[in-house]
This record gives structure tokens, C-alpha cells and sequence, in this order.
């Protein structure tokens, strides 16, 4: 989760060069997102993690709203068919973790992937809620309106 502290063992790596002539070069690829290295781990049983503090800061602001999605994405798994969760999910919270790989690129080919982001009007909806909340709670308007920023 966002914030939490992961310790690994493992064996630092300069990428691999491309193979094949022509082929496709990882290591150049890498550079260009700046990447210079790769940590090598055997397994999984490797990592330790630590989870964050419990005091507020934005990072534990963003775990909150990580943990609404994944609420939310619950809730949609129970309210829409399968076949129609990962495209409601997508359309209504932004995860696009669900959706079908051929739905994807049906909106691919047809230039419409923007419509599965967050669209203004679900940020609106979310800060909406969010300036509701916190009203309620009694916080200041600056108070509210600078966590919402």
C-alpha cells in the first residue's frame, strides 16, 4: 500500500542489451525512463514490510482513498453482472484493473479511451462528497478546501 516501507534482498543488475539486431533494446528502454539498474530477489518471501504511520499526512490521505476504491469496487462486484463490473468500474472510479482486454481495445481503436479515465464530473462527485464530509465533521473551510487541494 501507498506509503508502506518494503526492505528487499537481492542482487543489483545492469539491464540486458538488446539480443537480436534491430530487436527491441530493454536496457535503452529503461534509460529512457530512467532506469539504470534492476534488483534481482529470489522469491517473494524476501520482502519485509513495514506499514506507515497512523498520523495524517497525504500519504495517508491517499492510502484512504485507495481503501474507498477498493470498497467501492466491491460494492460494484455485487451490483453489476460481471461481464459489465470492470466497465462501470472504470467509467465511474477509474479502475481499470477489471476490464476486459477486448472491450480496451475496442476503445482504443475508436479513440475513446479518454472516456474510461476520471472524468471532471466524477472528481466534482468525489469532491462533492469529500466538501459534505467535512462540513459535517465541523472542519474550516480553509481547513477542507486546502485537503481537498
Amino acid at each position: 500500500r501507498r506509503g508502506d516501507a518494503l526492505t528487499l534482498t537481492g542482487t543489483l543488475r545492469s539491464p540486458s542489451r538488446a539480443r537480436n539486431f534491430g530487436g527491441f533494446d530493454y536496457r535503452r528502454y529503461l534509460r529512457l525512463h530512467h532506469t539504470h539498474w534492476q534488483l534481482v530477489a529470489k522469491g517473494v518471501d524476501q520482502a519485509q514490510v513495514q506499514p506507515a504511520a497512523a498520523s495524517v499526512s497525504v500519504t495517508q490521505l491517499l492510502r484512504w482513498n485507495d481503501m474507498l476504491r477498493e470498497n467501492l469496487s466491491r460494492r460494484m462486484d455485487l451490483i453489476f453482472p460481471a461481464q459489465q463490473a470492470g466497465f462501470m468500474k472504470s467509467m465511474l472510479i477509474g479502475l481499470t484493473d477489471d476490464l476486459d482486454p477486448e472491450r480496451f481495445q475496442q476503445f482504443s481503436e475508436l479513440g475513446l479511451t479518454h472516456i474510461l479515465a476520471i472524468s471532471g464530473l466524477n472528481v466534482a462527485v468525489f469532491l462533492g462528497v469529500c466538501f459534505w464530509g467535512m462540513r459535517r465533521l465541523k472542519l474550516t473551510k480553509e481547513t477542507y478546501l486546502r485537503i481537498c487541494l
